[in-house]
This record gives C-alpha cells, sequence and structure tokens, in this order.
C-alpha cells in the first residue's frame, strides 16, 4: 500500500516534508476544508508506513460505511454528547506502544474563528507530542 500511496502522491503533485517525533503523537489536520482531506490524510499516513487513527463525527460511521470507516482507523465521536471522549482517547495512548490519532480541530469543514481544545487536553494527558 506504501508505493500505490506514495505514487499517487507524486501523481497529484503532492510531496511529504518532515517526519513524526516518534511512534505516538496527536496529528493535527488543519484547514479541514473538504471532504477530500480525508481521502489525501489516508494517501499521506500509508505512503509513510503510519498506523494512524482519525476522528469523525458519529454520522459518517452508518451502515453501510461503519465497517470500512472502522478498518480505515476511524473512531466515531458524537460533538454534541458528553461522553469523556479525551479520557477515553488518553486511556488508548496507556494501552497502545504506537499511537498516531489525528484530529480535525476545528470539528467542522466551515470556517471557525477558535479550534476546540480537545486535541491539546488529549496530548497532554497521553504524554505526546502534537505534529502539525
Amino acid at each position: 500500500m506504501r508505493w500505490i500511496s506514495q505514487g499517487i502522491l507524486k501523481l497529484i503533485g503532492w510531496r511529504m516534508v518532515g517526519e513524526l517525533p516518534g511512534p505516538r503523537s496527536v496529528l493535527i489536520g488543519a484547514p479541514h476544508t473538504s471532504n477530500w482531506d480525508f481521502l489525501f490524510a489516508l494517501l499521506a499516513f500509508w505512503s509513510l508506513s503510519i498506523p494512524a487513527r482519525w476522528v469523525g463525527k458519529h454520522t459518517i460511521f452508518r451502515w453501510p460505511f461503519r465497517g470500512l470507516m472502522c478498518r480505515l482507523g476511524g473512531i466515531p465521536v458524537d460533538r454534541f454528547a458528553t461522553h469523556d471522549f479525551v479520557h477515553q482517547i488518553v486511556e488508548w495512548f496507556d494501552r497502545e506502544r504506537e499511537l498516531a490519532i489525528v484530529i480535525a480541530p476545528e470539528g467542522t469543514r466551515s470556517r471557525k474563528q477558535f479550534w476546540h481544545s480537545g486535541f491539546y487536553w488529549i496530548a497532554h494527558g497521553a504524554g505526546v507530542p502534537i505534529v502539525l
């Protein structure tokens, strides 16, 4: 999958710059302006062989796409319900030796004046770096 993803990214004019600081981090996907962001992010992770997980609104995890989204690394979150999401993700970091989780801090594709702070509290609680 790595070579295929690298080839596709090269064909569309993208190149990867930089590297992750280690096997555990919170990755920021910003600005999140299009549904295409998802595809480009998956290609980037696969091209770097990063087993990244990503956070998406719960509505995209409905049948018939739920299984596919979960296999692609998705974690559903209901943005309007309080389920201690930050604590749950911190616990995942406690259990996993390697975990890169991608979060779009705007929480939507429309322009926002401020980002949600959950990504910061996850990184702080897990003791992992934040990567833009």
